[in-house]
């Protein structure tokens, strides 16, 4: 996770260069199909009963980044509200540190606009420990104060019982001055707010071993466990870290469990500012696997938590792209990802209602990387980031078919005609060098039913090293 301040200056890795291309990948294209017309979805679970839709109901938060809204003003806040409702996203997970000191009061705004919208769209506290002092007693004022501000606001995410949700970026770490951390989070989320009558919902993204949550059940109500959003490693995105972790979920004191989705991984700071160089794997349709993963596992999941609505140093933003940038500008401008927001839509809706939503228009989904992941780029600030080999060349695809058809895509000599069927289809082709981008075309019975183009580029000689995606949707 990266902070912004408007008084920092941190260095990006950009350097300009070339390099001499390499052959092409053969172009033979893959394809999966998953027929999705309306209907029930089975989920899977170890025999516990549908505790979320009974304690908390189904909510999907986005994790919002107070820090990269420097410049936000009330209509910014409104709109942006109103982009993630309608995709079912129901609440922001604010996340704030202690510098800049203006972040509240964006906060002030965010809660203010969420109940101007007449949406229902909530506000949640997420505190950054990164960026907030916890090595003292008195260092729980801080939270306790922002947790009652908002406590008793009309856009304040609560549970059916009324308890405040809160939520946190690590915090593992802190001791507030004692010899454990549990004295410290119980003042500071549970006996703090108390004395103000406030109760709270308290869901740490903590970085510690799922069995801690057992002793730490004194003031966790709940487990987030930030990095099951992505695979930790060169395979595909699977449910076995979450299946770990539901173990030390305990549901007789009433814990719940949210789930991180996340739809891509790449930050390239230089050591000399964040030191933050590497990629997640976010190949094989990852996003959507992700999401059908949680679906399949709805009957366990009580909150969805995507990451994030905006963190544009670490790529893993739906949002539109903002000017309140942390120095990500290099790559993050001309990589817009509002397609994975649209979407966040079909799927938010069938994990909350258990069914899978009717497709009611042809729409086709793509997203790549602008450059080959063997590629080398004279960029000696950051060099290759970490984990650069665990992608493959290739442009991702979903489509969404009101009926089967037959789609043909092209990118330079890298090409494919597929015979979808009605539902979601996930295809996959070689990148291949251009610098116009992909073509896609769907017919049904020999009639064109769409024609779209998608900018999306490709080489093999990067001025710099730029492993984000560009995400794009139509017709």
């Amino acid at each position: 996770m990266v902070y912004y301040s408007a008084l920092m200056d941190i260095g990006s890795c950009v350097v300009t260069g070339t390099q001499s291309k390499r052959s092409v990948m053969p172009t033979q294209g893959t394809t999966t199909t998953q027929p999705t017309s309306s209907g029930t979805i089975t989920a899977t679970g170890n025999g516990w009963v549908s505790y979320a839709n009974d304690q908390v109901g189904k909510y999907v938060i986005a994790h919002f980044m107070v820090g990269n809204a420097a410049s936000y003003d009330k209509n910014q806040w409104l709109s942006e509200i109103k982009l993630a409702a309608a995709q079912g996203i129901d609440a922001f997970a604010l996340n704030l540190g202690q510098q800049p000191t203006w972040q509240p009061d964006r906060m002030q705004d965010a809660y203010d606009m969420a109940l101007a919208s007449g949406t229902g769209f909530k506000m949640l506290i997420s505190f950054d420990m990164t960026a907030i002092s916890c090595s003292s007693w008195g260092d729980t004022a801080y939270l306790t104060n922002l947790i009652n501000r908002w406590a008793k606001h009309g856009a304040q995410l609560k549970d059916t019982s009324g308890a405040v949700y809160v939520s946190t970026f690590a915090g593992e770490y802190c001791s507030w001055g004692q010899g454990s951390i549990v004295p410290g989070w119980v003042q500071a989320v549970k006996t703090g707010p108390g004395t103000a009558g406030v109760k709270t919902k308290f869901i740490p993204g903590f970085f510690t071993n799922a069995s801690s949550n057992y002793m730490y059940r004194d003031f966790m109500d709940g487990m987030f466990p930030w990095n099951n959003g992505w695979p930790m490693g060169d395979y595909d995105t699977n449910w076995d870290p979450d299946a770990y972790d539901l173990q030390y979920v305990d549901r007789t004191r009433g814990q719940v469990y949210m789930a991180p989705v996340s739809p891509w991984f790449f930050t390239h700071y230089p050591p000399y500012s964040w030191n933050k160089n590497w990629i997640y794997r976010g190949d094989d349709h990852h996003y959507v696997g992700r999401w059908e993963q949680v679906i399949y596992h709805r009957a366990q999941v009580d909150l969805v938590e995507i990451v994030t609505w905006n963190d544009y140093g670490e790529s893993s933003y739906i949002g539109p792209i903002g000017k309140d940038q942390p120095n990500s500008q290099a790559w993050v401008n001309g990589f817009p990802h509002n397609a994975w927001l649209t979407l966040t839509g079909y799927y938010a809706k069938a994990w909350k209602s258990g069914q899978w939503p009717t497709i009611t228009k042809d729409t086709i989904y793509m997203w790549a990387r602008p450059h080959g992941a063997a590629d080398t780029a004279p960029d000696p600030s950051c060099g290759r980031p970490n984990n650069a080999d665990w992608t493959s060349d290739k442009f991702w695809v979903i489509l969404f078919a009101t009926a089967p058809g037959q789609l043909k895509l092209q990118q330079g000599t890298s090409s494919s005609i597929t015979n979808v069927i009605a539902g979601v289809n996930k295809l996959s082709l070689p990148s291949a060098v251009t610098n116009t981008g992909v073509y896609a075309t769907l017919a049904r019975n020999g009639v064109l039913v769409f024609s779209y183009f998608a900018p999306i580029t490709f080489t093999h000689s990067p001025p710099r090293y730029n492993f984000n995606a560009f995400v794009f949707s139509g017709p």
